[in-house]
């Protein structure tokens, strides 16, 4: 469902591509690794603003949530330190979050 889902945003026919660099109003990312069918699996964001800064507001997905999931309030590691948040395959999965 959630392949489905992001072509809402980006189209199948235009697959990401490792080094390709998105530039935002406020933040730039650099995607570093792709898999065969071209979604990000790596990818590094840069923001205008300290991560702590009161502008953002962090949320991850819960994928255990009721129905297909909520989002959940999320705290983003300190410079040098690491997190993770589960993938869309629950347990079998963690998706590493690193600050540098």
């Amino acid at each position: 469902f959630y392949h489905t889902f992001n072509s809402l945003f980006r189209p199948h026919d235009l697959p990401f591509e490792a080094g390709e660099k998105i530039e935002l109003s406020d933040m730039s990312i650099v995607v570093i690794e792709v898999d065969s069918d071209g979604q990000p699996t790596e990818a590094q964001f840069q923001f205008d603003v300290s991560l702590d800064d009161p502008s953002l507001h962090w949320l991850q997905w819960n994928w255990k949530g009721p129905g297909f999931g909520e989002y959940s309030t999320f705290q983003p590691p300190a410079v040098g330190e690491e997190a993770s948040t589960k993938g869309p395959f629950g347990d079998t999965r963690d998706i590493p979050i690193k600050t540098e």
